[in-house]
């Protein structure tokens, strides 16, 4: 999906994780490395030939593709969180407080390791962090089809669906009900 949107003329800021960290009141994203790991079958629908990338590991098909341009080098603010889900139709739903909270706590990099890396860490200040982001970043779904990549129009239809929700939440700050997003703008630039 990144770099789908990545084709469509976006900044690319990180693919699968997601580095943070608080400048003054803002939470900010830490760009990682510009490439992308993808599948060979979603390396050609973008147009690529899978052949003349490495592999991420011999033991691996996937590709890695680096690339140079429309790629964030500075931490960026963080305004949404959009969290993947599975659905019919493309939409963008809200969640409670809640479960915005549980939906961090499930992403964060330390869960794959399961419970018993908790005992490693201070588990209060764990919990804290989280509940700073969720204050500070609303967290969304973004559902969409399983079949996404048999979709060629599915990345305008996302683009689409984010700008809406920007736009919403644009109008909920006029009123004083939210912080200002930003509403990201395609490079010009390839």
């Amino acid at each position: 999906l990144v770099a789908m949107l990545h084709a469509r003329g976006h900044r690319f800021l990180c693919e699968d994780v997601a580095g943070i960290t608080s400048v003054a009141k803002d939470i900010h994203v830490i760009p990682s490395f510009p490439q992308f790991k993808l599948w060979p079958d979603a390396a050609e629908r973008l147009g690529w030939s899978p052949a003349e990338f490495p592999q991420v590991h011999p033991e691996c098909e996937k590709r890695l593709i680096r690339f140079s341009g429309m790629f964030s080098s500075l931490p960026v603010p963080l305004r949404r969180i959009y969290v993947l889900g599975v659905g019919p139709n493309v939409s963008i739903e809200p969640l409670q407080p809640v479960e915005q909270l549980e939906e961090i706590v499930r992403h964060w990099y330390g869960a794959r390791f399961g419970p018993g890396y908790l005992h490693f860490l201070d588990r209060r200040n764990l919990f804290l962090r989280a509940a700073e982001i969720v204050r500070a970043v609303p967290v969304r779904i973004l559902r969409r089809p399983a079949s996404f990549h048999e979709d060629p129009t599915l990345p305008e239809v996302i683009e689409r669906e984010i700008i809406r929700d920007l736009n919403i939440a644009a109008d909920r700050t006029k009123r004083g009900d939210e912080p200002a997003p930003v509403i990201p703008e395609k490079s010009t630039g390839r």
